[in-house]
């Protein structure tokens, strides 16, 4: 690519990245952000390389080793726009004509512009690393595609699947499934040496990582993933009725878990559990998870609404209004991705989930627009018929698996992650659109498609 083209991405991912940065220096804190940084240069309390800490180690080692605050929004700034630059160049190698390629940059450019992904880059939390780093795998993921027999490239692929694990266990099915779509691209281009290499990396990574991510869990004074469940029995929950009647007849469940279902206030029912009601907090710890389990597998309509409600708030713009960001572009740009809402689900009336939830079902007209679900079926569905017209299907495998496991993490997370479905859905749904739009631009070009317009 020219050095001159390189400049022109370079500067449009910088420029709203700077305006932003001058505009708001100092971070935003979020309840949870003590887990992440205490706001003292090189001070590692926050952290354990064996994971007997709150939070993972990456974003907090990180953040403690950046001397002041003002440097957390500017470095994630910083590292975000590194990540989409790297995205951009790499899907528009993917492409041939001029024509094709402005077009893609012009939509690339205005996703990773909006205020909905750059307003993570100023909030002390980990998403905007997480963001980072699956940005960085997408693009990592169009690298290998494209160029196959690079063993740097390999590393480097495997090296973020490491990284995303660590930052968050419950990334296992997104790493272990690109980690499958990359080996059934790359296995005829490279030896059988250098592949078993590449596999036991990968292995004692996500070993290490999931002893990490396990550590992390019972840290919690009990279990972290099983007090997030908890949140499926509150009222901002359509499975809260039938997982609590689901619960009520198994003989080994407490009391306590289920008799205030629906929870009216999440935080004070479930601090009653966790603190009042020993039988309760042991349920929670060691056995909550698995009933769960049991009760997805075995009520999948309720899972589908869980999903579809999850869905629903991240592509209707109720993703805003979490940090500060400026755009330079009209706010049509962050319509056409993330959609709106009508009523507005980020007026100052509504706190939460609960909130939002009872207004959707008030029996009022609601009105939802969803640009993003029709992106995501014309991605899905043209990365398919990429692969299915492909004269060499084994990398192609890997362009059109990327969006389906990155789709299959946000399914999971919804369900299993039920707090705030927003911001744990962000890291996987931003990049899976950015993947679609590649997707279909791959399509239109090789169906000449703009010619015939």
């Amino acid at each position: 690519m020219k050095k001159s083209k390189l400049l022109i991405i370079g500067f449009l991912i910088c420029i709203t990245r700077s305006i932003t940065y001058l505009a708001f220096p100092s971070p935003i804190y979020f309840p949870d952000s003590p887990g992440y940084s205490n706001g003292k240069f090189l001070n590692f309390d926050l952290i354990s390389f064996m994971g007997h800490a709150s939070r993972s180690w990456p974003t907090p080692l990180f953040y403690s080793l950046l001397p002041n605050v003002n440097l957390i929004t500017f470095s994630q700034l910083l590292l975000g726009g590194a990540a989409w630059f790297w995205l951009i160049v790499n899907a528009l190698s993917l492409l041939t004509g001029e024509k094709y390629k402005n077009l893609l940059l012009v939509f690339l450019i205005g996703l990773s512009s909006s205020t909905v992904v750059i307003q993570w880059d100023t909030v002390v939390l980990g998403t905007s690393l997480i963001i980072t780093t699956v940005v960085f795998l997408v693009g990592q993921v169009i690298r290998v595609f494209t160029n196959p027999k690079n063993k740097l490239d390999t590393v480097f692929l495997v090296s973020l699947l490491i990284l995303l694990s660590l930052e968050k266990l419950s990334h296992t099915p997104l790493v272990v499934g690109i980690a499958l779509a990359a080996l059934v691209a790359i296995y005829q281009s490279h030896s059988r040496r250098f592949l078993i290499a590449c596999l036991v990396f990968l292995f004692v990574g996500l070993s290490y990582s999931t002893m990490v991510g396990f550590n992390v869990d019972r840290s919690w004074g009990g279990s972290y993933s099983g007090t997030t469940l908890l949140w499926q029995l509150g009222n901002q929950s359509p499975t809260a009725g039938s997982l609590s009647k689901y619960l009520a007849a198994k003989p080994n469940v407490p009391l306590c878990i289920y008799q205030d279902a629906p929870y009216r206030d999440l935080n004070s029912s479930i601090s009653k559990i966790l603190n009042e009601c020993q039988d309760g907090s042991e349920y929670v710890r060691d056995q909550l998870q698995k009933d769960f389990i049991s009760f997805a597998l075995s009520h999948p309509v309720q899972i589908a609404k869980l999903s579809s409600l999850g869905f629903g708030a991240y592509y209707t713009n109720s993703s805003n209004n979490y940090g500060n960001a400026v755009q330079i572009f009209p706010s049509i740009v962050n319509s056409v991705f993330f959609g709106a809402t009508q009523p507005s689900l980020v007026s100052g009336q509504i706190q939460d989930q609960s909130e939002g939830y009872s207004i959707v079902n008030s029996g009022q007209p609601f009105w939802l627009y969803v640009p993003g679900i029709g992106l995501l079926l014309a991605g899905l569905l043209a990365s398919w018929l990429n692969l299915w017209k492909a004269e060499q299907k084994n990398a192609e495998v890997l362009m059109a698996a990327a969006p389906v496991f990155l789709l299959l993490q946000a399914i999971i997370t919804t369900v299993f992650l039920p707090s705030e479905w927003v911001r744990q859905l962000v890291p996987y749904l931003i990049p899976l659109a950015a993947l679609n739009i590649i997707s279909i631009f791959i399509y239109a070009e090789r169906k000449r498609l703009l010619q015939k317009i």
